[in-house]
């Protein structure tokens, strides 16, 4: 018998992920506290890809925790957080500008079009205000870095390296033709048709 009340989207996940109850436990010790956060309900009602912006962020965590939990030393639950973290923002990225005054980022002009360049620093400024008490090094690496290539800097450390290719995995998924892709990247394309 699992300990936790588990919640909806993450029962829908571990299950398309066939976790065992055991797995189950152990991953949702370790992001128990963000699942039960006010602001995470918005993750549900945020569309994201074709899912929600929760199940988006659960399948990206639940992938790389079960990969980090078979590399000897890695820190699986940095990863866990981290994961579930990288893109904890709270507007629909195709229809609004971000008001970045509230934020504690440096770079202040936004359009839509630089969501793919940006969003990794809105949604470590909102993890870091949110929680800071689980923030660490490794953890504000996966989520400034999760969008390399177009982060230019690459991930320092494994564990981030973990986050970025699962986050890759998880959202090409999705993707009904490679004319897509710039579109999830948030990279401005021109119709010439």
């Amino acid at each position: 018998m699992h300990m936790y009340n588990y919640n909806e989207d993450f029962i829908t996940v571990s299950d398309r992920l066939s976790f065992s109850f055991d797995e189950m436990d152990e991953l949702y010790s370790c992001i128990e506290e963000i699942l039960n956060h006010d602001k995470w309900k918005e993750m549900t009602t945020c569309k994201h890809h074709l899912d929600s912006k929760a199940i988006h962020l659960l399948e990206v965590c639940c992938v790389s925790w079960r990969k980090a939990k078979k590399i000897k030393n890695c820190d699986a639950s940095s990863v866990a957080i981290g994961a579930l973290l990288h893109d904890f923002f709270f507007y629909d990225w195709q229809k609004e500008k971000v008001n970045l005054e509230t934020l504690s980022i440096k770079r202040k002009i936004y359009t839509p079009k630089m969501h793919g360049f940006l969003h990794p620093l809105i949604a470590f400024d909102n993890a870091h205000k949110f929680f800071p008490h689980l923030i660490n090094k490794k953890i504000e690496d996966i989520i400034i870095k999760h969008m390399w290539p177009l982060t230019i800097n690459p991930p320092r450390c494994r564990e981030a390296w973990i986050v970025c290719m699962a986050d890759k995995r998880c959202s090409l998924n999705v993707l009904k033709s490679p004319k897509e892709l710039p579109k999830y990247l948030g990279i401005p394309i021109k119709n010439n048709s």
